[in-house]
């Protein structure tokens, strides 16, 4: 189609314009700039570099105008001879005032990041929120997650209170795209394809795009949204950046934080070639306190809302996580005439230490186990991008060529645990606080903070129980060509045209592997490891052949956790660390370990996927008013996996393992249609519609052709799942103007096919027809489907960003000519129909026994799809002080599913408060930082929707952080 289109034009006739829009006071380049031919739709915008490029204009005379939302407009007289390329650069002035008055608006850093981020939203040709770089670098936050979760529709999935992951529209973060670059970001787990954002610096960034309706020049693979990382690149002019910060933990009292950043740019070879580096040191605590409570129903009564509610296990845990960061980025570039050549890398490093001391209170098996885990592991990241991008007339090319790595490896995860038995004083009674008259007898079905009063918490009648180690790797790599063309008609002064086309090829390799070993202290086969403890313990007094081990000999007589949370739990009597590892060493240097074969080989698989994808689409302009964007998307996807099939129904854990590798190929290719539509009757309105086909391919570990015999059940995966398929619409209606800001109305609908769940257990009749042997009939087996009940996913979003600079004569209110404002309000709501498979079982006399599988559902909500989501950042700045502070709220994200309704989790209101203070000192380029998170110390609940019991509390407390840092700019 482009050639025929290029056939019938004068490629020679054709000139055009291009160059760069900055700030007149600041020299700083501004984002989403609209530069067009006046009274024509021949334009374009800025990009992050704010570049710009008009390119199929006629030769002739012509007013070009320049317009930025919050500046002064700017028209410029030019005329261009046949096949003239004019460079014309522009600085825009901050809007005035009045006209008559000539005040002119000093503008301030926090309001030239929102002005930024509202014009790159405005210019956007799909439905995006952006964030800029000088939104994100002036009051940076902890990591690029906190930064995406201050956007609309977005909520935050945290480790230790730190934002770790995203939820974007009430999708879980498997559903949702991570690219840096435009390069995905490896996953970072073993089982689905989510990525960790916790390792991506603020600092190194230039800004980041949350697109929530696909182009068809962009992956497909997304459901919820797709995030990109765009990394700073070298300006014009020379810059260095330097940090070092201090930082406190309120949780573990810990003052010991700290980051170290320095970073700079500069351009050489008549700033032909540009480069930027920057490496940054972190040491952090991300420690926690958990409780979680797990519920089982006694009795099945015919109506399933009277069902019980009971207790089945208790657990408090002290997590204590320390993090040690070491990244950077490297980001070289050269300006070709007519195009550029990008060469980008980064690379992240996080050391993990963890130690784990919790407690497992089972009040239904009335026994308690005491635990202390250390657990070492190590997450890379290292992506690599090479872009070109060439000018032909009015062609464009762009292509290029990608890696995405990550290894995230456990060297070693040792647990020793204590036991136990009889725990519980089930014959016994507490005082009743409500009414002192009456006494409390032990029921399954007490209130967790009521039921744990009757745990013995006698060691004295415990004994030394288990000794475990693991060893997991994981890792993932993909690499990727691309190739864009492009191409710019200008059929009249009302009507142009960009044809565009692409193909894209990746190849991803997955492998995962896990080793464990253990011994049963307890039981014959910890003879060695017990006699061990008492040839190296001689304190303990131990007999030389002991037949148990005394718990209390072992526990640390230093620690102690009161009153977590709310004063109602406590955790003591856990494993002295010191000892535990002498022990630990002690089965490894002697043999001691047995290694537990099923649980060694069973989950392990590697494999290979090849993806190829192509498009075609067109941007038509019609006048001022009208964008139309159609296009068609086309993508195939070949995987290749190998796991294991093994039979362990015989066999003890240590004995061995049957098994055998399985290999399956599976192929699936999607034809995706979509259209954009953006509609701008007045210069303070636009509405935008879009229509779009995506896709999600399933978790690694759901389609690698593994199985696993026991002797009732089967864990069986499912190869044959296929994509899930989504047919998204989304409507935008956004006014801006330089007094009012941007505000947006928008709402989506998704109609999402074929998503993935569990239907359950359900009973094998027919084994041959997941391909099992015939010996595996009656046994239960859980399966992961596709669902044949389309998900209703609808949502509303609104935002508004302004400032109030307009009210600067105005005496009363001219205080607040300093505010600036970010407010957005998310409701969504969805409809899941969850398969679930009953299993009836009806007796025939005298001895026939028909089994059943009745395959049904429920309905209820897609998991971590919040109802309300609210996000309010107040920015104030005034002469060299930075101000923010900012509110999340989140409330009732559903949190875990169940057939029985009273067994259904949601979470509680969540309520986070955040301050940012910056302050410049009297030595120029050096400025104070101060970042409080989470001031009140919220923690994260989640609740049990028919007793209202807690299902989870994780409390992570305060941090502070304290830096200084140097800027040369």
């Amino acid at each position: 189609m482009l050639i025929l289109v290029a056939s019938s034009v004068n490629l020679s006739a054709q000139s055009k314009v291009k160059g760069v829009v900055t700030d007149k006071s600041t020299g700083e380049t501004l984002i989403g700039a609209n530069v067009t031919i006046e009274g024509t739709v021949t334009g374009a915008s800025t990009d992050f570099d704010g570049k710009y490029v008009i390119k199929g204009i006629k030769p002739g005379s012509y007013k070009l105008l320049v317009s930025y939302l919050g500046y002064e407009d700017k028209v410029t007289p030019i005329s261009l001879a046949e096949g003239q390329v004019l460079e014309l650069d522009f600085q825009l002035d901050y809007v005035n005032l009045s006209a008559t008055e000539g005040t002119v608006i000093t503008i301030t850093a926090q309001a030239e990041g929102q002005i930024a981020a509202i014009n790159k939203q405005l210019s956007s040709k799909s439905i995006t929120n952006v964030i800029s770089a000088k939104r994100i670098q002036e009051v940076p936050d902890a990591n690029a997650a906190e930064s995406v979760g201050r956007l609309p529709g977005v909520s935050i999935v945290r480790s230790g209170g730190e934002g770790a992951k995203v939820v974007v529209r009430g999708l879980a973060p498997k559903y949702n795209k991570v690219q840096i670059e435009g390069v995905s970001m490896a996953s970072t787990g073993s089982d689905d394809r989510s990525s960790d954002l916790s390792s991506i610096s603020p600092y190194m960034l230039e800004g980041i795009e949350l697109t929530k309706a696909a182009l068809p020049d962009q992956e497909a693979n997304v459901l919820g949204g797709s995030i990109n990382f765009v990394l700073r690149s070298a300006p014009n002019d020379p810059k260095l950046d330097a940090l070092v910060q201090t930082g406190y933990n309120s949780l573990k009292d810990n003052t010991g934080d700290y980051k170290f950043i320095l970073g700079g740019s500069r351009r050489f070879l008549d700033s032909k070639l540009g480069l930027f580096v920057q490496g940054d040191v972190e040491k952090r605590t991300r420690s926690s306190y958990d409780l979680d409570v797990v519920y089982f129903h006694q009795t099945n009564p015919p109506d399933a809302e009277d069902v019980d509610v009971s207790i089945d296990r208790i657990l408090l845990q002290d997590i204590d996580r320390k993090l040690d960061r070491i990244g950077g980025v490297a980001v070289a570039d050269y300006r070709l005439k007519g195009g550029s050549i990008k060469l980008s890398s980064f690379v992240s490093n996080v050391d993990r230490n963890n130690v784990n001391r919790f407690e497992n209170l089972r009040s239904r098996f009335i026994d308690h186990t005491y635990t202390l885990t250390q657990k070492n592991s190590n997450l890379l990241i290292w992506n690599s991008a090479l872009k070109v991008e060439k000018e032909f007339g009015s062609f464009t090319f762009e292509g290029g060529a990608s890696r995405a790595f990550s290894e995230n490896n456990t060297p070693k995860e040792v647990s020793l645990s204590g036991f136990e038995q009889g725990a519980f004083d089930t014959g016994g009674t507490i005082p009743n606080p409500d009414d002192p008259q009456k006494e409390i007898v032990y029921d399954l079905e007490l209130p967790p903070d009521v039921l744990i009063q009757f745990a013995r918490n006698d060691i004295s009648s415990a004994d030394i129980s288990n000794l475990s180690e693991t060893v997991t790797s994981t890792d993932q790599t993909e690499k990727a060509l691309f190739a864009n063309l492009s191409y710019d008609l200008t059929v009249n002064k009302d009507i142009s045209v960009k044809f565009k086309t692409g193909v894209k090829f990746k190849e991803l390799k997955k492998n995962f592997d896990r080793d464990v070993r253990f011994i049963n202290i307890r039981f014959s086969r910890g003879v060695a490891i017990r006699n061990l403890i008492a040839e190296n313990f001689p304190e303990y007094g131990l007999d030389p052949n002991p037949s148990m081990i005394p718990y209390q000999l072992i526990t640390d007589k230093n620690y102690s956790l009161p009153g977590f949370p709310g004063d109602h739990y406590s955790i003591n009597n856990i494993p002295d660390i010191n000892i535990a590892r002498t022990i630990a060493d002690l089965a490894n240097d002697n043999g001691a370990y047995d290694t537990n074969f099923p649980g060694s080989k069973k989950d392990d698989y590697f494999g290979t996927e090849n993806y190829s994808a192509g498009y075609l689409m067109a941007e038509f302009n019609f006048g001022k008013s009208i964008t139309f964007i159609p296009g068609v998307r086309y993508e195939k996807n070949t995987t290749e996996y190998n796991g294991i099939r093994g039979n362990s129904e015989a066999l003890q854990a240590f004995d061995g393992y049957v098994f055998s590798d399985t290999t399956t190929t599976r192929s699936n290719d999607f034809i995706l249609p979509m259209f954009h539509l953006k509609y701008k009757p007045f210069d303070w309105f636009d509405l935008r519609l879009a229509f779009t086909k995506t896709l999600n391919r399933p978790n690694f570990n759901r389609i690698v052709p593994s199985w696993n015999e026991s002797q009732f059940a089967v864990a069986y995966n499912n190869p044959g799942l296929e994509a899930s398929t989504s047919t998204n619409l989304d409507f935008y209606a956004s006014f801006y103007n330089s007094k009012l800001g941007l505000f947006t109305v928008g709402g989506f609908r998704k109609n999402i096919k074929k998503l993935i769940y569990s239907s359950g257990t359900s009973q094998i009749i027919d084994p041959a027809v997941f391909g099992l042997p015939e010996s595996d009939a009656n046994k239960l087996i859980e399966l992961f489907v596709n669902n044949k009940f389309p998900v209703k996913l609808t949502g509303i979003e609104l935002e508004w960003q302004t400032r109030f600079w307009y009210l600067e004569d105005v005496p009363v209110l001219s205080f607040f000519k300093g505010v600036i404002l970010n407010v957005n309000y998310t409701h969504t709501s969805s409809t899941v129909k969850y398969p679930q498979t009953i299993v009836e079982s009806q007796f025939i006399p005298p001895a026939t026994l028909i089994v059943e599988n009745i395959d049904t559902f429920y309905q209820d909500r897609l998991i971590l799809q919040p109802n309300d989501l609210f996000n309010l950042t107040i920015g104030y700045d005034y002469k060299g002080l930075s101000v923010r502070g900012s509110v999340l709220f989140q409330n009732d994200i559903f949190s875990g599913t169940n057939v029985l309704p009273r067994h259904r989790q949601t979470t509680g209101k969540f309520t986070k408060y955040d301050i940012s203070l910056q302050q410049k000192l009297p030595v120029k380029g050096l400025e104070l930082l101060l970042n409080l998170n989470n001031i009140t110390s919220s923690a994260e609940r989640v609740i049990n929707q028919g007793t209202g019991y807690p299902v989870k509390e994780q409390s992570f407390g305060m941090t502070v952080d304290l830096g200084v840092r140097y800027r040369i700019q």
